[in-house]
């Protein structure tokens, strides 16, 4: 029980920190966005960068990897839309609610829980899930809801340059592939940058799980309280349930990438989801509502999750 509050409380106790300035208007909103956007292109491409750079690729893809995460969030999808379906919401809300019920917030929870549970020996893992998770998720959801509102007559071939386009901007999978690059280059590195690089990376994840609890004070569990309770079960407990069942009995990964896959997947409902939800005015009282409540029960749930593991 001590390793789990010693991986568990800097975590939130950061986003606590961020909550309270925020709440008492110790800090202006403005500075939120400043460090968010620190956070987001500088410091953890430079985290992102520094580990990738350093560690070992697997000689073999990790196809079952992968497959436990997509197959989790397969699950988390389909059930998302069914439930937008039953609720009686407009066919554009089914993406909006899968985004809400699949994308978790690796980047700003998901990677500090797993570095501080399994050290640098998570940089691999951590790499190659950001770089499937965001991607594969963008595109299905993209897709889905262009086809179904057909919005401004696109084709499919636009949609996905429009894609491609999104993601070449996205400073982590960026980050990702540059370090990547590097580390098979074997180039090495002046100790001068390393040092800034190291330095910068260090700052990441205190600077964004305070900004991203700073961010929490914008959202409200009341404005909805039919759908968020559903799509906070689906990403809280059936997509950690789904990829731990995959993880241990269908490919038996080693320790650090199971654990990995299964953290990452119980993180709370990340904010693209909520952007994405608002790029196209479609459920955003409801996304916005789960990442509040998937958050508060991630208190109880992650530690739990990380108890089990350990």
């Amino acid at each position: 029980m001590h390793q789990v509050i010693t991986i568990v409380a800097p975590v939130f106790a950061f986003m606590a920190l961020g909550w309270l300035a925020a709440r008492t208007r110790f800090l202006d909103a403005s500075v939120e966005k400043g460090l968010s956007a620190f956070a987001l292109w500088v410091a953890i491409p430079a985290l992102l960068f520094r580990l990738t750079s350093q560690a070992e690729l697997p000689d073999v893809a990790p196809w079952g990897y992968w497959l436990s995460f997509l197959a989790a969030g397969t699950a988390c999808w389909i059930s998302a839309v069914l439930l937008a379906h039953l609720l009686g919401r407009p066919r554009s809300t089914g993406p909006a609610f899968a985004m809400g019920a699949s994308y978790g917030n690796t980047v700003m929870l998901g990677i500090p829980l797993c570095l501080n549970m399994f050290g640098e020996e998570a940089a691999i893992p951590i790499a190659l899930l950001t770089a499937v998770h965001a991607p594969a998720l963008w595109l299905a959801s993209t897709v889905q809801i262009e086809w179904t509102t057909a919005r401004q007559g696109k084709s499919f071939l636009q949609v996905s340059r429009e894609l491609v386009v999104v993601l070449a901007k996205n400073p982590v999978i960026m980050a990702i592939l540059a370090g990547t690059a590097w580390g098979q280059l074997g180039a090495g590195m002046h100790p001068v940058v390393s040092d800034i690089i190291t330095q910068l990376g260090q700052a990441a994840i205190p600077a964004a799980l305070f900004a991203l609890g700073m961010s929490f004070v914008a959202y409200s569990i009341k404005r909805e309280l039919r759908a968020a309770p559903a799509l906070t079960l689906l990403k809280m407990v059936l997509m950690p349930a789904v990829v731990w069942f995959m993880v241990t009995h269908v490919f038996a990964l080693p320790p650090v990438w199971a654990g990995t896959a299964v953290i990452m997947a119980a993180t709370p409902t990340g904010i693209n989801a909520y952007l994405f939800a608002a790029k196209y005015d479609v459920g955003v009282a409801s996304v916005s509502s789960t990442i509040v409540l998937s958050t508060a029960v991630s208190i109880l749930i992650i530690p739990a999750i990380i108890l089990l593991l350990s």
